[in-house]
C-alpha cells in the first residue's frame, strides 16, 4: 500500500478508511430500509442501484489495502458490520487476511463459513498457513477441509496439527529447497529457474546427503 498523501501517518490513514467503511455501511442500511418500505417499483430499482454502487465502492476500497490493513479495519468493526465488510473482501485474498486478524475475529468469521468457502481460500496457501487457519475451525469442518487437500499437503498439515500450538512443531514450514552435496552451482541455478513459484522467503537452501 502506498504512503498516504500529505504526510499523514499510516495509522491515521487506516482510521480514516475504517470511518469511510462505517459510513458506507450506514448508507447501505438506510438504502436497504428504504427499499423494504417502498411500495413503488421505480424507487426499489433506484435504491437497489445505489446499494450496488456503494457495495462496489467498498469492495474497491478494501482491495487497495494490504491484508494486514484489511485485518486492522475488520477488527475495529462491530460483529455485524464486520460480517458485511468481510463479505466484500475478494475471495482470493481472504486466506491472507485471516492469517493477519486476531484469533477471536478469525474464529468468529470462520464459524459462519461453509466448508466449500473455507477450502476455496485455503487451497492456494502453503501447508503451514493452512494448518494455522484450520486450527481455528471446529473438528468436523477441519476434517472435511483436510480430506479435500491433495495428499502431500494433507500429510504436512496433519503433521503440523498434531503438535500443540505453542511448540516448534506447530510452526514448521515444510516448503523448502534441498540440494545434494555433490550438486554443481549450475545445476542449482537450473533447479531454481525451473521451480515456479519458489517457497516464500527463500533465502537459503539445505545441503543434504543421500539420507536427507
Amino acid at each position: 500500500m502506498t504512503a498516504p498523501p500529505g504526510g499523514r501517518s499510516h495509522q491515521e490513514h487506516l482510521e480514516q478508511a475504517r470511518a469511510q467503511i462505517l459510513d458506507l455501511l450506514a448508507r447501505q442500511a438506510v438504502e436497504r430500509d428504504l427499499v423494504q418500505r417502498s411500495g413503488q417499483r421505480r424507487q426499489d430499482v433506484v435504491a437497489g442501484l445505489v446499494l450496488r454502487q456503494q457495495q462496489a465502492a467498498l469492495e474497491q476500497r478494501l482491495a487497495q489495502f494490504h491484508p494486514a490493513d484489511v485485518a486492522f479495519v475488520l477488527e475495529g468493526l462491530a460483529p455485524d458490520a464486520r460480517r458485511v465488510a468481510w463479505g466484500l473482501v475478494r475471495s482470493d485474498r481472504r486466506g491472507a487476511v485471516l492469517l493477519e486478524v486476531s484469533d477471536a475475529a478469525r474464529r468468529s468469521l470462520l464459524a459462519e463459513m461453509a466448508t466449500d468457502e473455507v477450502y476455496a481460500f485455503v487451497r492456494p496457501l502453503p501447508p503451514d498457513d493452512i494448518a494455522s487457519l484450520l486450527a481455528s475451525l471446529p473438528d468436523s469442518i477441519r476434517a472435511d477441509v483436510l480430506e479435500r487437500l491433495d495428499q502431500a499437503d494433507q500429510a504436512d498439515v496433519r503433521s503440523m496439527l498434531s503438535y500443540p500450538a505453542v511448540t516448534v512443531g506447530a510452526r514448521m514450514n515444510f516448503d523448502f529447497i534441498t540440494v545434494r552435496e555433490d550438486t554443481t552451482l549450475e545445476a542449482v541455478q537450473r533447479l531454481l529457474r525451473q521451480r515456479k513459484p519458489l517457497p516464500p522467503h527463500t533465502t537459503q537452501m539445505f545441503v543434504v546427503d543421500r539420507s536427507g
